[in-house]
């Protein structure tokens, strides 16, 4: 929640215009629990979308989700039928059952070309696997950690958000 990846993607969510909520996974920070081995991770990210959906000033209809390294593959597998866009940045190997994923809304995978923790060489083959709604993009240069990419990263991802959920 407070590294330099989510907060620059935060931030240039708000400079367009789009409201976003960071959390930490239970056990992570001040949050009560314990690592969930995925699962547990996953109900909290579902849990941050029901609790935006019900919020006032949240069109319910244009929902999104972004994760990061671990996060990314939690959002790719929490997004349900009223998600409108997703973001998994970073994506580490996937080592779930792919056929799981139920994604059918936009979908941004994006790595740097540097990524030795999570390499962009298995990224086609996910998103072939999403299906035709799904995009990747690679940013030169940049590794796992983005340092001194933050700007770039930010601007690609809420480019696609704009997108997405605002046309």
């Amino acid at each position: 929640m407070h590294n330099n990846v989510v907060i620059a993607v935060g931030q240039a969510l708000t400079d367009a215009g789009i409201a976003s909520l960071r959390f930490n996974f239970r056990g992570v920070g001040r949050s009560e629990g314990k690592y969930g081995d995925g699962l547990g991770e996953r109900a909290d990210a579902v849990a941050a979308l029901v609790y935006l959906r019900q919020l006032a000033e949240v069109n319910e209809d244009r929902v999104g989700i972004i994760g990061y390294s671990f996060g990314a593959t939690v959002a790719l597998t929490a997004a349900d039928e009223l998600v409108t866009a997703v973001a998994a940045i970073s994506i580490p190997a996937f080592d779930q059952s792919v056929p799981d994923l139920a994604i059918r809304c936009p979908t941004l995978l994006i790595s740097g070309e540097q990524d030795q923790i999570a390499p962009a060489a298995g990224l086609a083959t996910l998103a072939h696997t999403i299906g035709h709604q799904c995009e990747v993009a690679l940013i030169r240069g940049a590794d796992h950690f983005w340092w001194g990419y933050e700007e770039e990263l930010a601007a690609v991802v809420a480019e696609f958000f704009r997108h997405c959920l605002i046309g």
